[in-house]
């Protein structure tokens, strides 16, 4: 006995079909867009905690042209900054991985950032009337840990990680 299955797509006439300009497909504004809308709105699996066992260990992962830092804050805390000093610009980790001295600094002009994102030390700063290195952090990345997984969430306002997960945390609960 067999069983036909109907395709549930409208009929279109061959010289009615038709498919995306080109350029959705190859244009680099289209697929920062397609980013922006899609990957930087949703929780990410950046890696496993496994990864930073200790205070200062760090990895980098790249989402599109965002680089981010997670690393272990001195409280143990996982964390996440996107890649660059806040003075020039400048990508802070080079290395995929490694530990830091326990802080991160720019080799540029040398600011230097507690593992908690805070400014430390802005050098020559201290001349510039109304600098206040309370208001230059590393730009934080949402974080949230599950099971050993680490999550990334580029946006500025991203979803409750419990509604990201929708119940799986309970359903895959008994077997830990």
């Amino acid at each position: 006995m067999s069983t036909s299955y109907s395709n549930t797509r409208p009929e279109v006439a061959i010289s009615e079909a038709s498919t995306l300009p080109q350029s959705y497909y190859t244009d680099p504004a289209w697929f920062q867009r397609e980013m922006e809308a899609i990957h930087f709105d949703m929780w990410l699996c950046a890696g496993r905690t496994s990864q930073i066992p200790a205070t200062g260990d760090y990895f980098v992962r790249q989402v599109a042209n965002a680089s981010v830092i997670v690393t272990r804050d001195d409280q143990g805390n996982v964390r996440a900054f996107h890649n660059v000093c806040r003075h020039r610009g400048t990508m802070l980790c080079q290395q995929a991985e490694g530990k830091f001295a326990g802080r991160i600094q720019c080799q540029y002009h040398a600011w230097t950032y507690k593992l908690d994102g805070t400014l430390a030390s802005a050098p020559h700063m201290e001349k510039v009337q109304g600098f206040c290195e309370a208001d230059y952090p590393l730009n934080a990345v949402a974080t949230a840990v599950w099971d050993g997984h680490i999550f990334i969430n580029l946006s500025a306002r991203p979803i409750p990680f419990d509604q990201h997960l929708a119940g799986l945390d309970r359903k895959f609960q008994p077997w830990r």
